[in-house]
């Protein structure tokens, strides 16, 4: 491996900004898999690995997200005393804060209650909910530039050292015709709250940079930050931002953004 390739203190930057292709999953989700058997751009994970508190993390206040498993029971709607009475039976929990109609977040003081209480399957049943901690809360991922494209995420999953946990390698890439073909740059998410300023491969050490995620849109009512897997609004047209899909839309010519739209 060349050493003028591992990005020192003033790596040239690509005009573009790596994209995230459909087809690839992102790595800060809790699949526990490491599998590659469908695909080598898969992101590798670390194997059995399920979101816990370290006990190392420098939270003020550990955070676990709650929702209903069944989509018509909202718990964010149920009343303050009867989440007041299920949740005092649980240790350690400090306070309860609605999120949404659908989720609320209980708050623990200390990493080893929360994570009690995300093992906790026996009341997680009985109330038919599932609980979570947020990536943010205890993940952060960053890139690496010029890594060999022919090493696989798993290879570097094995071989990358760090001072912090390594727990997914992924690494982008780009579309030529109908194919994925493999980039230089890399995504590794550490299980901490900052990145580290470098990470080994053997001896070469790669400089890691921060990952700005790529805006995310729903495809269903055209709204920020989230997917149309679990968008509960109105369908909207992309062409005319009425109230239907773009396949019906009879007004091709009046073209209208749906987040400017009155």
């Amino acid at each position: 491996m060349d050493g003028n390739e591992g990005g020192g203190d003033n790596p040239p930057i690509s005009k573009k900004r790596p994209r995230q292709p459909e087809d690839l999953r992102d790595v800060s989700g809790t699949g526990g898999g490491g599998g590659e058997s469908d695909s080598p751009f898969l992101p590798f994970r670390k194997p059995n690995y399920k979101r816990l508190y370290p006990e190392n993390n420098m939270n003020t206040e550990y955070k676990v997200f709650v929702e209903s498993k069944n989509l018509q029971e909202k718990i964010g709607n149920k009343s303050p005393i009867y989440l007041n009475h299920i949740f005092s039976t649980i240790k350690g929990v400090v306070t309860l804060r609605r999120i949404s109609a659908n989720r609320i977040v209980v708050v623990f003081k200390q990493h080893n209650t929360a994570n009690n209480f995300l093992n906790n399957n026996n009341f997680l049943d009985r109330y038919d909910i599932k609980a979570y901690i947020p990536a943010a809360q205890i993940e952060k991922t960053g890139i690496i530039r010029f890594v060999p494209s022919n090493l696989s995420n798993k290879e570097l999953f094995t071989k990358l050292t760090s001072k912090y946990e390594i727990i997914a390698v992924r690494r982008f890439v780009k579309k030529i015709g109908h194919e994925l073909i493999g980039t230089q740059t890399v995504s590794i998410t550490f299980l901490t709250n900052s990145l580290p300023e470098n990470v080994q491969y053997d001896l070469f050490s790669y400089r890691v940079f921060d990952y700005v995620p790529p805006l995310q849109q729903c495809y269903r009512c055209f709204k920020f930050n989230h997917s149309a897997k679990i968008c509960y609004g109105k369908r909207r047209c992309s062409i005319c931002s009425g109230d239907h899909s773009y396949k019906e839309c009879n007004r091709p010519d009046e073209i209208c953004c749906v987040n400017f739209s009155k």
